[in-house]
C-alpha cells in the first residue's frame, strides 16, 4: 500500500503509512471553514429566476407582423407555421399551417387583411389571403435560383427575385384582394435581398455592391448608390444580409454579415450613419416611426437600440440563445417585438430595453 493512504491496522501492524492525528485535525478544520463560507455565500446569493420551457425551441421565427391595430401580432415559425398572438391577454388564438417542409422562401405582410407568398423547392409559388390561396403557378427553370421574397405593409403586394437577373411582382387589383395582377422583369444579376417600400411603391434590389431602387410606377430603375464597403469587395466581402425602410420612407439601412450597419437618406443617397453594431452579424433592423432611432439584432445574440442624430447606443439586452432574426416596433413605438432563431418572441419597452413578457 502506497504511503500516505489511510488504512485499518492490527496492534500488531506496522506504524508505516498512517495519517497523523494531527493531520486530521486540520483537515477536518479547513473542510469546516470552507463548508461554511460556501454556506454564506449561497445565503447571500440572488435567487435565480424561474426557467420557463420553450415550446417553439426547434422552430425558428421567420416574420413578424403587427396588425388589427396592433392589437394582434403574426408569427411565422418553421416546421409550425402562422400563430395569431392576442396581445391584450399574451395568447394565441388562432394557427394554421402554411409552410410545408419543402418550402424554401416565405414572406408575411399586412395590416387589415395579410398577404403570404410561399416558394417551395418545387419552384411552385402560393399566394394566399389569409389562410385561403388565391394564386398558384411554377416558376420556369429560366426564372433563376430564388434569393429573396417580400410583403408590402398593406398586404397587396409581394414580390420575389432571383440571382439570374429577375424579378416577379404580384399586386392585388380589387378591394377584397382577389383579383391578383403579376408582372416580370429583367434586374441588375447577383441580387440577394428586395425590400418594398413602406408605401408600397419602390423596391429596394440589393447586390453584393450596390442599392438600386425600383419604382412600381415607371417599371424602372430609377437611382442606385454604392453600398460596399471593406477591402475586398470584389470577393463580396461582407455582403448585405438584412435591410430596413424607415415607416416616412425617407431612411434605408443594410445590415451586413460583418456587424457593420450603414444609414441612408434615400432622397440624395447620403450616408447618414454606421457603426459595428454587431460582433458578427447583423440579423435584424427596425426604425422607429419618426426614423430617428434604430434596433439591431444578429448572431452575437443582443438587442441594441441606437440614437441615430446623437450617433449613440441607448440600452442593450440579450435574452436569446440562438441569433436575433425579427424586429418589429409597434405604430406608438412604444413596444418592440423580437424573435430569435431559437424559436422565441418577447415583448420589450422600447424606451427603456426592459423585457416585458415572452410570447407563446
Amino acid at each position: 500500500m502506497r504511503r500516505g493512504f489511510l488504512r485499518l491496522r492490527s496492534r500488531f501492524a506496522p506504524r508505516r503509512g498512517l495519517i497523523q492525528l494531527g493531520y486530521l485535525r486540520e483537515l477536518g478544520f479547513v473542510t469546516l471553514l470552507m463548508s461554511g463560507v460556501l454556506f454564506v455565500q449561497q445565503a447571500l446569493r440572488t435567487p435565480a429566476a424561474p426557467t420557463v420551457d420553450n415550446p417553439h425551441a426547434d422552430q425558428p421565427v421567420y416574420g413578424l407582423t403587427l396588425c388589427a391595430s396592433d392589437q394582434t401580432l403574426w408569427v411565422s415559425r418553421e416546421r409550425y407555421g402562422i400563430s395569431h398572438i392576442n396581445l391584450a391577454d399574451g395568447t394565441e388564438t388562432d394557427r394554421w399551417l402554411l409552410f410545408q417542409s419543402e418550402a424554401s422562401f416565405a414572406a408575411h405582410g399586412g395590416n387589415q387583411q395579410t398577404l403570404t407568398l410561399r416558394y417551395g423547392l418545387d419552384r411552385r409559388l402560393d399566394l394566399l389571403r389569409g389562410s385561403e390561396t388565391i394564386h398558384s403557378e411554377v416558376l420556369p427553370e429560366a426564372f433563376g435560383i430564388m434569393t429573396d421574397t417580400d410583403v408590402s405593409s398593406d398586404g397587396r403586394v409581394g414580390v420575389v427575385v432571383s440571382n439570374g437577373g429577375d424579378m416577379k411582382i404580384w399586386a392585388l387589383k380589387d378591394p377584397d384582394g382577389l383579383i391578383v395582377e403579376a408582372k416580370q422583369f429583367p434586374v441588375p444579376d447577383q441580387l440577394d435581398h428586395a425590400a418594398l417600400s413602406p408605401d408600397g411603391k419602390t423596391i429596394a434590389l440589393v447586390n453584393w455592391q450596390s442599392v438600386f431602387l425600383w419604382s412600381l410606377d415607371e417599371n424602372r430603375i430609377v437611382t442606385s448608390w454604392k453600398v460596399s464597403h471593406g477591402a475586398k469587395p470584389a470577393a463580396r466581402a461582407n455582403r448585405a444580409d438584412t435591410l430596413a425602410w424607415s415607416p416616412d420612407g425617407q431612411r434605408f439601412a443594410i445590415g451586413f454579415d460583418d456587424g457593420m450597419v450603414r444609414v441612408w437618406d434615400t432622397a440624395n443617397q447620403n450616408l447618414l450613419w454606421e457603426h459595428q453594431a454587431d460582433q458578427f452579424k447583423v440579423g435584424a433592423l427596425a426604425f422607429t416611426s419618426s426614423g430617428t432611432s434604430l434596433v439591431t439584432g444578429g448572431f452575437d445574440k443582443h438587442i441594441r437600440l441606437w440614437d441615430l442624430n446623437r450617433k449613440q447606443l441607448v440600452w442593450e439586452q440579450v435574452q436569446y440563445s440562438r441569433p436575433i432574426h425579427n424586429l418589429i416596433f409597434s405604430a406608438d413605438d412604444r413596444r418592440l417585438y423580437s424573435g430569435g432563431l431559437d424559436g422565441k418572441v418577447c415583448e420589450w419597452s422600447a424606451s427603456t430595453g426592459a423585457l416585458v413578457r415572452e410570447l407563446p
